[in-house]
């Protein structure tokens, strides 16, 4: 029950391109700084995969990496509509960098 509640939330969301590309993000460096506290990064926080120490957003824990790895991720993006570019501009500008 809990993997599909994160699951959903990521891919429910109104926003689960950015969050899935914020997550690709963190898979690849393992780490992201924290930059500002936008609606996407506490909805990223609220998915429960992620956890914010010392300034640092990394998995909350390494079975979800497990469960939700690369080619879930890419599997997953392939099936979501691109985003809009009006949705990134509600973005802080360093957070969106994150992003690219």
């Amino acid at each position: 029950m809990i993997i599909s509640e994160r699951s959903d939330r990521l891919l429910l969301s109104q926003s689960s391109q950015q969050l899935l590309k914020l997550y690709q993000q963190l898979l690849d460096k393992k780490s992201l700084d924290f930059v500002d506290n936008s609606p996407l990064l506490e909805e990223f926080l609220l998915t429960g995969l992620v956890d914010l120490k010392n300034g640092k957003i990394k998995l909350y824990n390494r079975i979800y990496e497990s469960i939700f790895h690369k080619n879930w991720l890419k599997n997953n993006l392939k099936k979501i509509p691109a985003v809009n570019i009006p949705l990134m501009a509600d973005l802080g500008t360093r957070f969106a960098e994150i992003l690219k």
